[in-house]
């Protein structure tokens, strides 16, 4: 019953905050600054459009492309060259400090933005991502059609079915300003201290092949339980093998620690990028339909394995020839 008035508020915020767009605004004939909306703390959602970014700096070169990412992983496209700048959204803080949030919609409306695109979760209306686009006054708005949920976006683009690869899906609000749109996969640029650092821990471990990765967490339903992963270090006694956790996986970790399996080291807790840099020097990683899985994704030579408890491997998997997935309970 709470749920369903929960989702009933949000709706009704949704219509309000709709309603204060007064008229459809014509698409500006000159383009300079473009503010790109993508604020939910997932690290995959991040990722996975990374091929918009850079399609839409092909569109418009000369134009600066600000990004309103998660504080807890803008790494992820600190270094892209697509992107000029990043207005972190820090949720926590926010609610403790609401006075954060106020400072940043005025940042957002200073920039005077020419196109705002609306890059939030198909799955489901995000209020905050209406508050971003909507409140930073941009002078065209783009996102995809959901309805009387839509009355915010000066151009509201069909959305696309659930079968379609996640990262092209939002290709598709490109359409209507290039016919030469490319499904390119995502790509993460790593800088050379978060290189150096995850270095140290392969050569003060002294990891040179052969390696295989295992990253035990997952969202929700998404994960599998700590014996699986048990099992699979297990066997494989004499290949070294690298543990990647957060901070949810603490117990998980402590179990797999006291088993003492051998050739079994546990990557620390480290930015996203230095986990990006030790996943390149992995020979095989295998996870659950996580963010981690999908910043793997991005390092073309490494084989992966990816398992889909819950959630569609049509949808999600990473596009390279090395990747397998499995679907359901392993």
């Amino acid at each position: 019953m709470l749920k369903q008035l929960e989702r009933w508020g949000r709706r009704q915020l949704v219509r309000l905050l709709c309603g204060l767009k007064r008229r459809k605004a014509a698409l500006p004939d000159k383009v300079e600054k473009v503010l790109v909306v993508r604020q939910d703390e997932r690290l995959g959602n991040l990722i996975l459009i990374t091929p918009f970014l850079e399609n839409l700096k092909k569109i418009y070169p000369d134009a600066t492309v600000d990004v309103v990412a998660p504080a807890v992983f803008s790494d992820i496209v600190r270094y892209h060259p697509a992107v000029n700048r990043i207005f972190e959204v820090k949720k926590r803080e926010f609610i403790r400090n609401p006075a954060a949030f106020l400072k940043l919609i005025l940042q957002l409306r200073r920039e005077n933005f020419d196109i705002a695109f609306d890059l939030s979760h198909l799955d489901s209306v995000s209020v905050n991502s209406i508050l971003y686009t909507l409140f930073s006054a941009s002078r065209f708005s783009v996102g995809f059609d959901r309805g009387k949920e839509s009355g915010f976006l000066d151009l509201s683009i069909p959305a696309p079915n659930r079968v379609e690869y996640e990262a092209y899906s939002f290709l598709r609000l490109l359409e209507p300003f290039s016919s030469s749109v490319n499904q390119i996969p995502p790509r993460v640029y790593i800088d050379d201290r978060s290189r150096i650092s995850a270095k140290k821990f392969f050569d003060e471990n002294k990891l040179e092949a052969k390696i295989i990765g295992l990253h035990i967490g997952g969202r929700g339903r998404k994960r599998v339980p700590a014996g699986f992963w048990e099992k699979l270090l297990v066997r494989f006694p004499e290949l070294p093998k690298v543990v990647f956790w957060g901070k949810t996986e603490e117990k998980d970790v402590e179990y797999l620690k006291k088993r003492n399996i051998p050739n079994t080291y546990f990557f620390p807790l480290s930015p996203v990028l230095t986990v990006g840099a030790a996943l390149g020097k992995l020979s095989v990683f295998v996870s659950c339909d996580t963010g981690i899985m999908h910043l793997a994704g991005c390092i073309q030579p490494l084989h992966q394995i990816g398992i889909f408890v819950s959630s569609d491997a049509a949808r999600f998997s990473p596009r390279k020839q090395n990747f397998v997935a499995i679907s359901g309970e392993p």
